[in-house]
């Protein structure tokens, strides 16, 4: 794109990336594990919004799953939130180059 132009589209850019912003606020996104033992929800603002843990898996022998399941529900919710941002900014600024 030519620099002018990109230039020209400053005040449009803007608005588009605040119009972006106001639409993260409103997406979450639940990462299971454990075959759903687990459930982790984040924002668009990737903060952990909810933790479940099914009280199955309290007992103390099992701590150490438990934390790697709830570490791989997290993660699974930060794919999903970046996977969802990608769509937006997309859908925002479609002549823009993303690579995902």
């Amino acid at each position: 794109m030519n620099p002018y132009e990109m230039l020209k589209n400053l005040p449009g850019l803007s608005q588009k990336a605040h119009e972006m912003t106001e639409k993260m606020k409103t997406i979450t996104a639940t990462g299971t594990s454990g075959a759903g033992l687990i459930k982790v929800t984040m924002n668009g603002g990737f903060e952990v919004t909810s933790v479940s843990i099914d009280p199955a898996i309290f007992k103390p022998e099992q701590a150490q799953t438990v934390e790697v399941l709830l570490a791989s529900a997290i993660n699974s919710a930060v794919a999903e939130l970046k996977a969802k941002a990608e769509e937006v900014a997309r859908s925002n600024f479609p002549s823009m180059p993303f690579q995902g």
